[in-house]
């Protein structure tokens, strides 16, 4: 009779399609257990993504599907997220207590990428997940005032090595904004830029981070490309022109299309395009 029972719950969930994954639950690998006991049914899975927002509406969707199943008399379904680092380049050392990177760049600046990552940052804890952001735009810092910090605000040193980042809306946060002030200009160029980006990178003292999204300085990645050739690298979004109040979509769009090329073998595993499409003029 467990048996049969069982046989039907996996029936059920294969039913039912992950919209994420755009699998069921046991193509996609996420059933982690099904125990059957005397007509109780429970089920594990187990999500590699954040999903705070969908798992308890999807656990309660499969549990009703599973009780009416004849010969159970009642149904428990768990769902967990587990996000695992994803390892681009095993010749290069991961950073320490960071899952994945998410690199954000752009070929131009003013095309949207610091909003761009401060939001793909936000939406990624808002759904349970431990979330940083870098703001490795040593010329032009931003996230500071993207995420409401106050001016002047510095964050502390740890063992004389490393800098604690700050906390804001749930995301840690550490940028050079935080180092410097409007007083003091910066004006390094090459080797000097590289260097205060591997500073930043490597002695932050990050907890724990499933994501550590980095806005990277705007146009082609050198050479702080060096600087993001980490072994947790796992995606490099590319920005183009977001408003037609600034560069028209027709002229800025070519630029970020010819940063892939030069991104991929730092090691982002994939690439994409954020291009908004142009509004219509009035």
């Amino acid at each position: 009779m467990s048996a049969d029972i069982r046989a039907a719950v996996e029936a059920v969930l294969r039913q039912y399609t992950d919209p994420h994954l755009d699998q069921d639950p046991l193509s996609a690998g996420c059933v982690r257990g099904i125990d059957v006991q005397d007509g109780q049914v429970s089920v594990q899975l187990e999500l590699g993504y954040a999903a705070a927002q969908f798992k308890q509406g999807w656990a309660q969707m499969l549990q009703l599907a599973i009780e009416n199943i004849e010969g159970v008399r009642s149904a428990r379904v768990e769902v967990d997220c587990v996000i695992a680092a994803h390892k681009a380049q095993a010749q290069v050392p991961a950073l320490a207590n960071v899952k994945n990177v998410i690199a954000v760049a752009s070929g131009k600046g003013g095309v949207g990428k610091s909003t761009t990552a401060a939001n793909l940052a936000l939406a990624l804890a808002r759904e349970g997940a431990r979330v940083g952001i870098l703001d490795a735009d040593i010329y032009g810092p931003s996230q500071g005032i993207m995420f409401g910090i106050a001016e002047g605000t510095r964050p502390r040193v740890r063992e004389q090595k490393w800098f604690v980042p700050l906390e804001a809306h749930g995301v840690q946060v550490m940028s050079m904004a935080f180092l410097t002030d409007d007083n003091t200009p910066v004006v390094w160029r090459g080797p000097m830029v590289s260097g205060a980006l591997i500073q930043l990178v490597t002695q932050t003292a990050w907890n724990d981070l499933d994501y550590l999204i980095i806005d990277m300085p705007p146009g082609r990645p050198s050479p702080t490309s060096t600087s993001i050739r980490t072994r947790s690298t796992c995606a490099a979004p590319l920005c183009s022109a977001a408003s037609r109040r600034r560069t028209p979509r027709r002229a800025s769009a070519p630029t970020p299309a010819r940063s892939p090329p030069t991104a991929r073998p730092v090691g982002p595993a994939s690439a994409s395009m954020a291009a908004p499409p142009p509004r219509a003029r009035r």
